[in-house]
């Protein structure tokens, strides 16, 4: 077979779910250099679909991935180290290695570094730097970005009028009900509201968590 006859087997193999075919045919993508496919064998065994889970072994597929030019295997590489199944979770790794699928222009690059940004993985917490990671995930085309961004407008909302409430998320946010109360949700984990939407945060916290800007 061909390169596309290969490519058009494993698609139809895929809807199977059988991990033993779709292996036997990835390995036989990979004896002509089909970088994608390499990263697909990386997938399988970074989850355990028809082989045994083992994050170094996809780490090394992805690694090759890398090497035949699939700058895509940034982002698995570094959710292999964010996440630390059998190797030693390393944030530091994870947040380098998403820098670097973001500056290739990788949209989960831009939004997995927002996340550590937001959630202060690795590097100190800074929404003004998770709200432009964001915003610039969500303008290549992940739209999943937006939740991050709403909770960051949530916030700035919440911190000007001295509160919040799910209704007026909804109105400021033009979101549905049930994301503007996960917003609200998470102004209160976070201690920034009370149970009321009362804000508690001070300004210096406020400044701090913005670093200035």
């Amino acid at each position: 077979m061909d390169i596309q006859e290969l490519w058009d087997k494993y698609f139809e193999i895929y809807k199977t779910e059988d991990y033993v075919s779709i292996k036997k045919c990835l390995d036989e993508l990979v004896k002509f250099g089909e970088f994608d496919a390499f990263s697909l064998i990386g997938d399988m065994y970074a989850h355990g679909e028809g082989v045994e889970q083992s994050s170094k072994k996809a780490l090394e597929y992805y690694n090759l991935a890398l090497e035949k030019g699939c700058v895509k295997a940034y982002c698995h590489i570094a959710h292999l180290y964010y996440y630390g199944l059998d190797i030693e979770r390393d944030y530091k790794k994870a947040f380098e290695t998403y820098k670097i699928a973001s500056e290739n222009n990788i949209h989960i690059g831009y939004y997995r570094m927002a996340c550590m940004y937001l959630n202060g993985d690795y590097v100190e917490k800074n929404y003004f730097k998770a709200f432009e990671n964001a915003q610039t995930a969500r303008k290549i085309g992940l739209e999943k970005a937006n939740r991050i961004i709403h909770k960051i407008e949530g916030l700035k909302f919440a911190f000007e009028e001295g509160g919040i409430s799910r209704v007026a998320l909804q109105s400021k946010l033009f979101i549905g009900f049930p994301l503007a109360s996960e917003v609200f949700d998470w102004l209160k984990e976070q201690k920034y509201i009370d149970k009321d939407g009362k804000t508690i945060l001070t300004k210096e916290e406020y400044e701090k968590l913005f670093n200035g800007n």
